[in-house]
C-alpha cells in the first residue's frame, strides 16, 4: 500500500462502483481487506503491499461481502446468491440464497453464524461451516432460519446476542439472536429518509 495523508492506493482495481469493504477480523494488524463491486467481483488485497491476491465472481452484482473467519469470505448479489469463498483454497461454494437481493451481512461470531438481510423482506441465519445445503432449493433457500421483517432490509449490524434491522418505510427493528421468535423492539426512525 502506498501511504500519503491517511490514505491507501490498491491495484487491480474493481471496474465498477465498490459497495463494501471489510478487513480481516481477529488480528490487530489485518492481513487481508475484501471488497465487493457491482462489477460482480469479490476481491480480496494484501493490505500490506497493497495488491490484490485473490477474486472470484458472482453472476450478477455483489452488494456486500464479510469475513466469516480469518480464511472465509462471504458475499451476497442482486440474484439473490450468498456464496462462501477459501481464501487458502482458492474455492468458491454456493450456500444458498434468498428470493431477491441480498443487500446487506453481517457475520456474528457469538453464534458463529453468517446474517443476511433482503429486499425480500427477510434476515437469514446461515452456518457457513456447514456443507452446501441439499436443501438450498427449500423455503429457507439453505439457511437455518429465516425471519421475515417489516419491508425490504436495507441495513443491520449485530453485536453479542443483539440484531439490529433497518429497513424500508424508516423500520428499525432490535432483535435478541438467542430468541427470534419476535423483535424485542420496534421503532421508526427519527431521521427523515430511510436508512440506506
Amino acid at each position: 500500500l502506498t501511504t500519503t495523508v491517511d490514505q491507501y492506493k490498491l491495484s487491480s482495481l474493481p471496474t465498477d462502483g465498490v459497495t463494501s469493504v471489510r478487513f480481516q477480523p481477529g488480528k490487530a494488524a489485518p492481513q487481508f481487506l475484501v471488497a465487493s463491486s457491482w462489477d460482480c467481483t469479490v476481491r480480496i488485497y494484501d493490505v500490506a503491499s497493497g495488491s490484490q491476491r485473490l477474486y472470484y465472481q458472482h453472476s450478477t452484482p455483489v452488494l456486500d461481502t464479510t469475513f466469516s473467519d480469518t480464511v472465509h469470505v462471504v458475499s451476497g448479489s442482486i440474484d439473490g446468491e450468498l456464496k462462501l469463498f477459501d481464501c487458502n483454497t482458492n474455492q468458491n461454494q454456493t450456500l444458498g440464497s434468498c428470493l431477491r437481493a441480498i443487500s446487506t451481512m453481517h457475520y456474528n461470531s457469538n453464534i458463529q453464524a453468517c446474517i443476511t438481510g433482503s429486499w425480500d423482506c427477510t434476515v437469514r441465519i446461515w452456518d457457513p461451516r456447514a456443507s452446501v445445503s441439499s436443501n438450498a432449493t427449500d423455503s429457507k433457500g439453505g439457511a437455518q432460519s429465516v425471519h421475515r421483517q417489516p419491508n425490504t432490509v436495507y441495513t443491520m449490524d449485530s453485536i453479542r446476542n443483539q440484531l439490529v434491522v433497518g429497513t424500508a418505510g424508516r423500520h428499525v427493528l432490535i432483535w435478541d439472536l438467542r430468541q427470534m421468535h419476535a423483535p424485542v423492539e420496534q421503532r421508526e426512525s427519527s431521521l427523515r429518509y430511510q436508512t440506506r
